[in-house]
């Protein structure tokens, strides 16, 4: 389990939109739900063993996730998987760019970019799921108030 609060509060954040989804969402947001969820298990376990820096483990996860949302937002009338697949592709690059650095001048800052990057796109997968889930559940309501008048 992560140690510090804003960890606790991003692990709570994850748990909450992947459960809300897969709870009540469409199925395109039960598959994303279900993608993301294990997959950030995962990167927690993965953490606990490789504490800092670039695991190949994370790297094969990161990639697993893009490959899984690109096949979800393959033909979807929906736009959240696509901005799904955006900011896990900028997580693989990332970690592709980190892999490979240059001798950076404070590498303590180099680490410092890595994981608040690695973390802004993170949230925002998160909130696209949210956002497709949230257009969900407002169709359903629509659907329902609609066969109720029938």
């Amino acid at each position: 389990m992560p140690e510090t609060f804003s960890a606790r509060l991003g692990t709570i954040i994850i748990l909450a939109v992947c459960c809300l989804a897969i709870g009540f969402g469409s199925n395109k947001e039960r598959t994303g739900g279900a993608i993301y969820l294990p997959a950030c298990g995962l990167v927690l376990v993965t953490q606990q063993f490789f504490p800092a820096g670039l695991s190949y483990t994370l790297i094969i996860l990161d990639v697993i996730c893009l490959i899984a949302f690109i096949m979800l937002s393959w033909k979807s009338a929906h736009p959240w998987p696509v901005w799904a697949c955006f900011c896990q592709a900028i997580i693989v690059t990332l970690h592709i760019a980190y892999a490979n650095p240059p001798a950076p001048a404070n590498p303590a800052a180099s680490q410092w970019a890595y994981y608040t990057v690695r973390a802004a796109s993170g949230y925002g997968v998160l909130t696209a799921l949210l956002i497709g889930t949230l257009s969900a559940i407002r169709i359903k309501i629509a659907i329902k108030r609609q066969n109720s008048h029938i």
